[in-house]
């Protein structure tokens, strides 16, 4: 998928130009708003970002972390 590809690209865009942000502490999460929908990005397991698609102001970022953050176990897991 294009979304998801740029998406990734763009996680990868900003992780390589880390050092102006380093002050503000690891990535944890970005949101590009758009006027027809908002993609969130937030990496979930070692080299791997979850990306998420939604209508705007439709997510629920708190569950959002959950969600993402419980699927990462798992991934971790094995």
């Amino acid at each position: 998928d294009l979304i998801a590809e740029a998406a990734t690209d763009y996680w990868r865009l900003h992780a390589r130009s880390g050092t102006p942000f380093a002050d503000l502490g690891p990535l944890q999460a970005i949101s590009m708003i758009h006027r027809d929908g908002v993609l969130s990005l937030m990496p979930c397991a070692e080299g791997m970002v979850m990306a998420t698609l939604s209508e705007r102001m439709a997510l629920d970022m708190g569950a959002w972390f959950q969600r993402v953050g419980r699927l990462g176990r798992l991934i971790r897991q094995g």
